[in-house]
């Protein structure tokens, strides 16, 4: 449960640093 959850924040946060880098 806290796995899927944990997961999901750090796609979140890898997706965020990517359109951050101007890589979307």
């Amino acid at each position: 449960m806290w796995r899927e959850r944990r997961g999901e924040k750090e796609e979140r946060e890898r997706r965020d640093e990517s359109a951050n880098s101007g890589g979307f």
